[in-house]
């Protein structure tokens, strides 16, 4: 984890929330074991995404997931180089005045827990668990009808088809409780797991979801102790997930595999492609979940930032900001994209 002090410039630079994540920063000695920073809710300064993109710890490297620009200056970054083995793009800040101090000592870089992928008929139980739990909704029944498929078609792998994953009804009812805070007959409060209650009725190892895709442990503290549960998540680590229909991966033997998921709301991010030509700084759009929209101009004056407009987004593709009076008039353009449909959990 990171200390909220040490990481607070760097998440209030870009917007939001940054996590460990399990790549090595080569440029410190390995014994160092220092990590690069996963955008998980702050916003990439060169694709504009809040998820699967990277920054080291000062600030002064981006390892961008989607976007290749070699000749222009993104943000204060500049392209350098493509990292081959994750299809990854390095830009590195112009200005290294704008780095953020790294301490060493407010960081625990210790990788967190990964079990081993599971073996496929482990996989397949807990999958099918997971499909009993977030079954399909009649709302993705008749989009997959409006696609071709009859009702036949989308029972075919019977309780191994598709499904639906929700934290809430339309009621704000959870759809599934996974974990619940109980009394025991001696008043002392406790957390009840719905899957190892499950997997405790089916007579099966109360572990058996460790390395199955989607699964990962939460906890919570009861009585000065820390309790210790598994979640499912079509987001890895984040209770809340991405919503949308549960879309099985069967292996030759019918098994499921894992799942992708078709996101309901895909969301939309935003790219500089027309910068201020009158104005020094650095101007940002942040999108979010209900399409609204702020941008901000940071600048020597101004390094809060400066909000110039709010808005929702309807079917833009572009947004063009104004900025200034008269001979300082000026204007930059926003370039609207939308993230992929569908995503393996």
């Amino acid at each position: 984890m990171v200390t909220n002090s040490k990481l607070s410039e760097l998440e209030q630079r870009y917007g939001g929330r940054l996590s460990v994540s399990s790549m090595k920063d080569t440029d410190y000695p390995k014994e160092d074991n220092v990590k690069l920073l996963r955008f998980a809710g702050a916003r990439c300064p060169i694709c504009g995404s809040d998820h699967w993109c990277e920054i080291n710890v000062t600030g002064t490297k981006v390892i961008c997931m989607r976007k290749k620009i070699e000749e222009e200056l993104i943000n204060g970054f500049k392209y350098q180089s493509t990292v081959k083995s994750i299809n990854g793009y390095v830009y590195v800040l112009v200005d290294s005045k704008a780095a953020v101090k790294f301490d060493k000592k407010a960081f625990d870089f210790k990788a967190n827990k990964t079990f081993p992928m599971a073996a496929a008929r482990d996989l397949d139980t807990m999958n099918e668990l997971v499909l009993a739990a977030y079954p399909l909704t009649e709302a993705h029944r008749k989009n997959l009808n409006k696609r071709g498929l009859s009702d036949d078609q989308i029972e075919l792998h019977g309780s191994r088809s598709f499904g639906s994953f929700y934290v809430a009804d339309e009621n704000g009812e959870p759809y599934f409780v996974q974990a619940k805070k109980e009394f025991n007959s001696n008043k002392q409060p406790v957390v009840i797991s719905r899957w190892k209650r499950i997997l405790k009725q089916l007579n099966l190892p109360n572990d058996l979801w460790h390395g199955v895709p989607g699964f990962f442990t939460s906890s919570t503290k009861l009585n000065d102790k820390i309790v210790k549960y598994p979640v499912f998540s079509t987001n890895n680590g984040h209770k809340t997930g991405t919503q949308g229909m549960l879309v099985p991966y069967y292996d030759e033997f019918n098994r499921v595999m894992g799942f992708q998921v078709r996101v309901d709301q895909p969301k939309k991010y935003s790219k500089l492609i027309e910068p201020f030509k009158l104005h020094d700084g650095d101007m940002r759009m942040y999108i979010n979940h209900d399409n609204t929209y702020k941008t901000y101009f940071y600048s020597a004056a101004n390094r809060n930032g400066e909000l110039l407009t709010q808005g929702k987004l309807d079917d833009q593709k572009e947004i063009t900001i104004s900025y200034g009076d008269d001979v300082m008039k000026d204007e930059c353009t926003f370039k609207i994209e939308t993230q992929a449909k569908y995503y393996w959990v």
